[in-house]
């Protein structure tokens, strides 16, 4: 069986979150291995494929984010193929999703975010034949300290 090497980092300018506010992070995806590895790139976001997490330092659960709910086309154009080394590039500002679903707010927040190809992978990998990733994996954790939006 080909490699399965997927990596998940995310990284932001700021380290300081003014709540409620704009918090823009860069999640990126590399193909790690050896080999041409396919991401099901339809409906590639959060709350579907990519899961966000937000915990207090004490690793309590502090966001519910919404689940994305979309009708899967499952063909083969709509998995993404990532030569060896090559990364998938998605920045997104998770300040509304913040804003929306925290359900208290601690003085520091740890943000990391997972990704699954359970869901896809082994059916692209039975009916397309290709390398589709039918892992998960998880991302670092980034540490934000909240301070309250001032100028709102």
């Amino acid at each position: 069986m080909p490699e399965q090497d997927l990596e998940l980092e995310i990284s932001t300018a700021n380290d300081t979150y003014a709540f409620p506010g704009s918090l823009v992070v860069e999640i990126r995806l590399t193909n790690a291995g050896r080999s041409p590895l396919y991401l099901y790139r339809y409906g590639l976001e959060v709350g579907l494929q990519l899961y966000l997490e937000v915990l207090d330092e004490e690793g309590h659960t502090l966001l519910v984010p919404p689940l994305v709910n979309v009708e899967p086309d499952l063909s083969r154009d709509h998995f993404l193929e990532l030569a060896p080394q090559q990364s998938w590039v998605l920045t997104i500002d998770i300040g509304p999703m913040l804003e929306s679903g925290l359900t208290w707010v601690s003085p520091v927040i740890l943000v990391r975010f997972s990704y699954s190809g359970r869901r896809y992978g082994d059916y692209a990998r039975e009916k397309h034949h290709i390398n589709a990733f039918s892992g998960q994996v998880v991302s670092n954790q980034l540490r934000f300290h909240l301070r309250p939006q001032t100028d709102r």
